[in-house]
């Protein structure tokens, strides 16, 4: 069974929803939509990369993946689509195929401003392409009741896979007075907001020896160099990028604190 997963290309589902399909036997077809080259799965895929700088990024996507769809000489038999801003391609080709839409964040919502002319035509796009998907798969049953609300569609609840041998807490292991945050170096995940909360930690008596983690993916070089910036100016804070699996458990383990002041749905 051959299998084509359409990415925005940095999520982490990702490269776990094709290495497992893998494992089981499928035939996996990677296309992702990326402004850099950052999303490099472990394992040998076919993969089609799509750089999405124009400023017209939602409806260039369109003419780009018909290209792609074009190239593609194998039959397909399922597509996956992972994360919210790819769903606007979801009913537009491969019309035989089983279509799975797997939004990783909450849907969108058009603000009151000059952005809405651009995004409104965007909105009703995702609502017919909805409709169009055999199966709608949230990572978690808070995500489930955000969709149902937001388009009265019944959802598949698949949380992210873990490996709890890798992942189990190890109580015996010295902590480190280490606060940690992972997530991608964009302004809704919070990073900023981390640097300031802990600055005003470290103010407090028993904190002063604190040290804090900003671990993570980059697209938007403009936020990043910022939070460098704010990083700079506060004793203890450390900025990490590309960092390993393996660097990432240890990270996990040796930490005090997961720490994520998410600005958004999650």
């Amino acid at each position: 069974m051959n299998i084509c997963i359409i990415s925005h290309g940095v999520h982490r589902h990702t490269q776990l929803l094709a290495e497992g399909l893998a494992d089981r036997g499928f035939k996996v077809v990677l296309v992702y939509f990326t402004a850099k080259h950052i999303f490099k799965p472990r394992r040998k895929f076919l993969c089609v990369s799509i750089p999405s700088n124009s400023k017209l990024t939602i409806y260039s996507r369109l003419i780009s993946f018909r290209k792609v769809h074009k190239k593609l000489k194998e039959n397909i038999h399922a597509l996956i689509y992972v994360g919210y801003p790819v769903a606007h391609l979801l009913p537009v080709y491969f019309p035989k195929s089983i279509k799975i839409f797997m939004p990783i964040t909450g849907p969108y919502s058009v603000q009151r401003n000059i952005k809405s002319i651009y995004y409104l035509p965007y909105s009703y796009m995702i609502k017919y392409a909805l409709k169009k998907a055999n199966l709608l798969v949230t990572i978690s049953k808070f995500m489930k009741n955000v969709y149902y609300k937001a388009y009265k569609r019944k959802s598949l609840v698949i949380p992210p896979p873990v490996d709890e041998t890798l992942f189990k807490p190890n109580f015996k292991l010295k902590k480190d007075n280490l606060i940690l945050h992972v997530a991608r170096f964009v302004p809704r995940k919070g990073q900023i907001l981390a640097i300031q909360m802990f600055k005003k930690l470290k103010k407090v008596h028993g904190f002063k020896n604190i040290k804090l983690i900003l671990a993570g993916l980059y697209s938007k070089e403009k936020y990043f160099m910022r939070v460098l910036g704010e990083a700079k100016k506060v004793e203890g804070v450390t900025v990490l990028t590309n960092v390993s699996d393996e660097e990432l458990v240890k990270l996990y383990h040796s930490s005090t604190v997961f720490w994520w002041p998410f600005i958004g749905y999650e």
